[in-house]
């Protein structure tokens, strides 16, 4: 090698070998087509997978519910009951659904076919119920007339009671009495007022009971009646009228008398003051028709100071006793008064002695 560079025929000398070829070079492009072909495949089916349930022609459902209209009338009047409760249960009595029926008295309600019962209830009237029977795709209508309410019967453990009330003098009914209805123990059991006939009724279980009627005109009645199951029993409490009060033990009563000493004749009005021994006022009374006057006072000493305008004023000193009565008879003396003449006398000589006064200053 010179410094000029290399030597061209040593390096035309050594022959070059061509690059070899790797095993697979002609066989790898066709494996990658392959695989673009199969992913583009397979990519196809999955999305027609996917589309195939929204693409494919669907089938109708079978029908399975049918429709009720229920109608409820009056069986009165077959007017509609619109507020109404139409309650759908199962024949096992298991609630499906509640409904109201609308302005006409109709309500419309979709269901699965089967057998059902509808109870119809209103405030107003006696519940009802009717079994129907819906088929799938119809229509089941059912009118439901409600009667009016069953009346109320006594249960057959109870009996009923009329109390009548009524004035024992006149035999007249007292509608405004109270009636207690006791135990025999005397617990209360209810209050009742009886009305214009004094008529009063109570359903009662079997038993004694009391009944205490009261009224404030009248004196408290006590009766004891026995009910029996399944029976009416009439009770007629004749109301007698109040016993006259009588004075409580700590009080006695004093009746004046009031009469003239020389005739007898009572004195009507006469004024009679009760005093205690000092004097002081108790209470005033005026004697009346007879010349009496009765007054209830506490025992003890009083005194009674009687006065009229044409008798003298007495005074009498009495002793109340309690629970007793005592009778005081006052006789009253006239106030003296002038004989007619000597007034007339007297008279004539003033008017003498007024004539002579006149003469003697003229």
């Amino acid at each position: 090698m010179s410094e000029a560079g290399p030597d061209p025929e040593l390096i035309h000398a050594v022959p070059l070998e061509p690059p070899k070829r790797p095993l697979f070079a002609g066989i790898l492009p066709k494996l990658s087509w392959f695989r673009t072909i199969v992913g583009i495949t397979a990519g196809l089916l999955s999305i027609s997978g996917a589309l195939y349930p929204f693409v494919r022609p669907v089938k109708p459902l079978p029908v399975s519910t049918g429709e009720m209209v229920t109608i409820v009338q009056d069986a009165r009047s077959a007017k509609p009951v619109p507020d109404a409760t139409i309650e759908v249960l199962t024949l096992k009595d298991a609630l499906v659904t509640t409904l109201t029926p609308l302005d006409q008295g109709r309500a419309r309600q979709a269901l699965k076919e089967g057998t059902y019962k509808l109870r119809v209830s209103h405030s107003q009237f006696a519940t009802a119920v009717r079994e129907i029977q819906v088929i799938a795709g119809q229509t089941a209508e059912v009118r439901v007339q409600l009667a009016p309410p069953f009346p109320v019967t006594s249960p057959v453990s109870t009996g009923e009671v009329v109390t009548i009330v009524q004035d024992a003098r006149s035999a007249k009914p007292v509608p405004d009495a109270t009636i207690e209805v006791l135990t025999l123990k005397d617990a209360l059991v209810t209050t009742l007022t009886p009305l214009n006939q004094g008529r009063a009724r109570l359903a009662l279980k079997e038993g004694s009971y009391k009944l205490r009627v009261s009224h404030s005109r009248f004196r408290t009645a006590l009766r004891e009646i026995q009910v029996i199951a399944g029976q009416s029993a009439e009770v007629r409490v004749q109301l007698a009228p109040p016993a006259p009060v009588t004075p409580p033990v700590s009080t006695g009563e004093v009746v004046t008398i009031v009469q003239d000493a020389r005739s007898a004749k009572p004195v009507p009005d006469a004024t009679i003051e009760v005093l205690t021994l000092k004097n002081a006022l108790v209470t005033t009374l005026i004697a009346r028709d007879r010349g009496r006057a009765r007054q209830i006072l506490k025992e003890g000493s009083y005194k009674l100071r009687v006065s009229h305008s044409r008798f003298k004023t007495a005074v009498r000193e009495i002793r109340v006793i309690a629970g007793r009565t005592a009778e005081v008879r006052v006789r009253l003396v006239q106030k003296p008064s002038f004989p007619s003449s000597l007034v007339k006398d007297a008279t004539h000589a003033i008017n003498e002695g007024v004539d002579a006064l006149k003469h003697t200053f003229r």
